[in-house]
């Protein structure tokens, strides 16, 4: 794979992460203000859809590191950008199912 490539990853996982991030936090401060009901299935939905694809893209950029050493640090430091949604995801989780 050429360094174009890695770079094109690298730049669609972090966007990705950014993306996940913003609009989770868009979805549940929006839900903590004004305690919408129908936002805990769109919330549901977007928590499936985000995790579906966000999940994609990290294996994509676990596997590219493994089969592309030169490139491995790039990779995996975008992996872990990933990966920092995590903990956001399940408190805003926590919290929403404490409102609900």
């Amino acid at each position: 794979m050429e360094t174009n490539s890695v770079q094109q990853m690298t730049a669609t996982g972090k966007i990705c992460a950014k993306y996940s991030f913003v609009t989770g936090s868009g979805l549940f401060l929006f839900f903590f203000l004004t305690r919408f009901d129908p936002l805990l299935i769109i919330g549901t939905y977007y928590l499936v859809l985000a995790l579906l694809i966000n999940s994609v893209i990290f294996l994509l950029l676990v596997f590219t590191a493994l089969l592309q050493p030169s490139a491995y640090r790039e990779l995996l430091i975008t992996a872990i950008i990933m990966l920092l949604n995590l903990p956001a995801a399940y408190l805003y989780f926590y919290l929403v199912m404490q409102i609900a």
